[in-house]
């Protein structure tokens, strides 16, 4: 009977951290599920808004930060809010891309989509190599016809090309990810993603003063070697806590260190999906939500 009992308790015990394992993604599915699987608005999301624009016109429809999911929309509310963005070099639709002309563009771009996630069909170029994947294009006809593959696919993707921002010391490689979990302007940890190409070499987790978390946040983050701050991390923070005010929800908040200051990269309302967040890490995000988003989606 005792041997039975205990069983129960270890199932019952298992079963509650399996419950609280995935209480954080459950709160990301219920928000993508009200952000854009049920939404009937979706094409205000893709609605061109311009740092120009009032704020009541980026707030007239409901859950307006979805506006940001498009990254256009994201970078012109970034400069609205006085950060520094990626120049623009073009964007367009299938039709607008067979016109462009390559030999207009700098040695080095990034090519991307304006709405897609994890650095998927993302073109990081450098003197025709992606350095993302560390393809080499021998003539740029090999690049648009990869691109018309990709249009020919999605027939309403919209792309964009911007500046390629070089790291601190001014190269141009894979710039470090700085990740800010903001809540209303409260920063819960800065997530660095440090890579090579698209493999993560090595991620870590820090608080405002660049105190390495030495419990795991993600499964597979780093826990026991701390990376340097960046450069500009003051100001970095000061505009992550500015743009989170503006955004007025949980959001991630992405950016690179430039030798100018820190570049705004991208707004994610559903980092990773919820998935991989340890039991800690979760239990920490969701105290955030409740206490400074409690009751938002």
């Amino acid at each position: 009977m005792k041997e039975f009992i205990g069983k129960i308790v270890s199932v019952l015990k298992n079963r509650s951290k399996a419950i609280f394992k995935t209480r954080f993604r459950r709160r990301i599915l219920k928000r993508q599920d009200v952000y854009w699987k049920k939404s009937t608005d979706s094409n205000k999301i893709y609605q061109k808004l311009y740092a120009s624009d009032s704020m009541s016109q980026w707030k007239n429809m409901d859950n307006w930060q979805r506006r940001l999911e498009n990254k256009l929309n994201a970078k012109e509310f970034a400069a609205k809010m006085g950060c520094k963005v990626a120049r623009l070099y073009w964007n367009g639709k299938f039709e607008d891309f067979k016109l462009l002309d390559f030999n207009k563009l700098p040695a080095t771009y990034v090519l991307k989509p304006i709405s897609d996630y994890s650095s998927r069909n993302v073109y990081v170029m450098s003197d025709g190599y992606n350095l993302l994947t560390g393809k080499k294009y021998i003539d740029v006809n090999e690049l648009k016809s990869e691109i018309h593959e990709l249009y020919s696919s999605r027939p309403d993707l919209e792309m964009m090309i911007e500046e390629f921002i070089p790291q601190e010391a001014g190269n141009f490689e894979v710039a470090n990810d700085y990740k800010f979990y903001m809540f209303n302007g409260n920063l819960a940890f800065i997530k660095m993603d440090e890579r090579e190409g698209k493999a993560y070499e090595k991620v870590t987790f820090y608080d405002s003063n660049w105190n390495l978390f030495t419990k795991k946040i993600l499964t597979f983050a780093n826990v026991e070697t701390p990376s340097k701050p960046p450069q500009h991390l003051e100001e970095m923070i000061r505009d992550a806590k500015k743009l989170s005010l503006a955004y007025e929800n949980f959001v991630r908040i992405d950016f690179y260190d430039s030798p100018d200051g820190p570049v705004f990269g991208e707004f994610t309302p559903t980092p990773r999906g919820g998935v991989s967040f340890t039991p800690y890490g979760s239990k920490l995000l969701i105290s955030y939500w409740e206490r400074y988003c409690k009751g938002m989606i």
